[in-house]
């Protein structure tokens, strides 16, 4: 179970890549201001933390579930349970690098510039920012919920498909009266 409390933590299990003779482990991932810490499990002691302020956070176009995030030339690879769960965390990800970078852009000042009435002669610049960061928020997020929409609908047909296949195969075993045609029909099962 993910969640988010209100001092911008999130928390929650996900499998991490581990190697190839250990696979894939379950881990308790926390989302702590610029960072993504790690543990085996929520009450034991940190294994590993990593900063998101220059990582790379991807979703595998060949796995539905994965998350890659590319950091200081590593590769963390994670899985999701589900895919609302999978794009849930991968916002997070991303939502925590966007208020880290904004928290590391000084502000522009010029010495000896007095600001007058009107204020810093950088405001109009910051509040075209904000908009522009606003505006492509609102893009990243109709187009998760885009893809998010598309990856349902193919896990749907996935699962329809495969169920349509299970029955067919029964059907075939209940009608089979031959050993060469339960034979077929087990190794299409299998």
């Amino acid at each position: 179970m993910e969640t988010k409390d209100s001092k911008g933590r999130t928390e929650g299990y996900l499998l991490k890549w581990i190697n190839m003779w250990k696979g894939w482990k379950r881990r308790y991932f926390i989302i702590k201001d610029s960072f993504l810490i790690y543990k085996e499990e929520s009450s034991k002691t940190v294994k590993g933390t990593i900063s998101l302020q220059d990582a790379t956070i991807k979703m595998s176009a060949k796995d539905a579930l994965k998350i890659s995030i590319n950091y200081s030339g590593v590769v963390l690879k994670l899985k999701a349970c589900s895919i609302p769960e999978k794009v849930q965390w991968v916002n997070w990800l991303r939502q925590a690098q966007v208020a880290v970078r904004k928290s590391i852009v000084p502000r522009l000042s010029t010495p000896g510039l007095e600001e007058d009435k009107k204020g810093s002669p950088f405001d109009d610049v910051d509040t075209k920012v904000q908009e522009l960061d606003v505006i492509l928020e609102e893009r990243f997020q109709a187009r998760n919920d885009q893809v998010l929409t598309r990856l349902s609908k193919v896990y749907s047909i996935h699962t329809c498909m495969e169920d349509t296949l299970k029955a067919f195969i029964a059907q075939v075993m209940e009608v089979a009266d031959s050993e060469s045609i339960r034979d077929l029909a087990e190794k299409l099962e299998a």
